[in-house]
């Protein structure tokens, strides 16, 4: 996360309640999993929300989410004992 500053992030939207957060590698995006089985990827740099994806079937929770070491994946494990790979820097303009 060096050269990355979270001081003046401020989320407007409504979120469920918050069960994990992510920052890629290199510090540039910040990935939040809540109990609406929503997933938001943001920039961290201007704070746009990227990306919000509806990763679980039935409202299940998704109590985890990691970037891969390369920081190219996303992947979320939620309650439905459910592994998913977004590949979501491929599809995300940067």
């Amino acid at each position: 996360m060096a050269g990355s500053s979270i001081a003046k992030c401020a989320f407007t939207q409504t979120f469920g309640g918050v069960h994990s957060v992510a920052f890629s590698p290199d510090g540039q995006f910040l990935a939040i999993s809540d109990s609406n089985a929503q997933l938001r990827l943001f920039r961290v740099k201007d704070s746009q929300q990227l990306r919000l994806f509806q990763v679980q079937e039935n409202h299940v929770w998704i109590p985890s989410v990691v970037f891969s070491v390369d920081g190219k994946q996303l992947i979320s494990g939620g309650f439905d004992q459910q592994v998913k790979n977004l590949g979501i820097l491929k599809r995300v303009n940067v």
